[in-house]
């Protein structure tokens, strides 16, 4: 079964373009991550935190662009988000619902295989 998004029709095309999808929706949710750290009450260890982890996870999704090894590295991001969100910090509900669905999020987008063209691969 061919798949079509927009104009192109080359699984190889499409396969790029939603592996380039996946990492920048990270991206985009780990700068979430840094900028929801303002709109909710939390104390200033989980805050930092919290803006810690979101920047490693947008600039390490941003260089897992070139380097396919390091959504592993976000995948630990990921789980170490969630797991300090209830269990280091013991958050109020709206910022723990936040940690917990962005870790959740970028849980998965960074465990998705990655689709680099078929002739790219090794």
């Amino acid at each position: 079964m061919q798949t079509t998004v927009g104009r192109h029709t080359d699984p190889r095309q499409v396969r790029a373009a939603l592996t380039a999808a996946a990492r920048a929706l990270t991206i985009a949710l780990g700068l979430w991550m840094v900028a929801s750290t303002w709109l909710w009450e939390q104390s200033r260890g989980s805050r930092v935190s919290a803006r810690l982890v979101g920047l490693a996870i947008a600039v390490l999704s941003a260089v897992g662009f070139w380097r396919d090894e390091m959504r592993y590295v976000v995948t630990g991001l990921a789980i170490f988000l969630g797991f300090s969100a209830g269990g280091i910090f013991n958050l109020p509900n709206p910022p723990l619902a936040n940690q917990l669905s962005v870790a959740f999020a970028v849980f998965v987008l960074a465990l998705l295989p990655t689709l680099r063209p078929l002739d790219e691969q090794p």
